[in-house]
């Protein structure tokens, strides 16, 4: 077997994960074996989580829908269709989201049709149009906190997150609000 290490990335193209990798030097029918960057894919877990409960949180307490986001090692962002821009209120909801996280509440994944899914409009938190043409879809329970369609990868349990901080607030425009936060041990 060939040893190579190279860098590669995911893509999805017609339903399907492909691997490119940065440089040449595999050919068809060449074994392989990968790793994964568990201390950098455990901070992204944990990331996506905080996104999920704070998310969760602007949407039960001020009926928001998500309209992008960005999820780093270091630090991500939440844009939400808030109507008004007040950074009190944003704190106070950072606070209630780390409340939650503190709840060691449990995340379990399950699948479910995508025509019982388009019952529950309450499963697609985006505001933009979820691809419907998936037979399939999956779900991510933070079980009594948030329920919703998601590919992403999560840790088992709120407690595994830490603590939210609050880094920034934007006002982009028409209810266009952006949250820039960072996470704790």
């Amino acid at each position: 077997m060939l040893e190579l290490f190279t860098k590669f990335y995911l893509t999805k193209k017609d339903g399907l994960i492909i691997h490119e990798l940065e440089s040449p030097g595999l050919i068809k029918g060449d074994k392989v074996h990968g790793t994964i960057d568990w201390e950098r894919r455990y901070k992204l877990m944990r990331m996506h989580t905080a996104a999920h409960v704070l998310c969760g949180v602007f949407e039960q307490r001020e009926e928001t829908l998500i309209t992008g986001n960005q999820l780093d090692l270091e630090q991500s962002r939440v844009d939400l269709s808030l109507e008004e821009f007040n950074r009190e209120k944003m704190k106070q909801n950072v606070e209630v989201a780390n409340g939650i996280l503190n709840k060691e509440l449990p995340i379990e994944v399950s699948f479910i049709k995508m025509e019982d899914a388009k019952k529950n409009t309450k499963l697609f938190k985006l505001a933009m149009e979820f691809p419907h043409d998936l037979e399939e879809i999956r779900l991510v329970d933070i079980v009594g906190h948030d329920l919703q369609a998601d590919g992403g990868t999560h840790v088992k349990n709120t407690k595994e997150v830490g603590k939210i901080v609050l880094l920034k607030c934007e006002n982009k425009g028409k209810n266009k609000r952006r949250v820039y936060f960072g996470l704790e041990p």
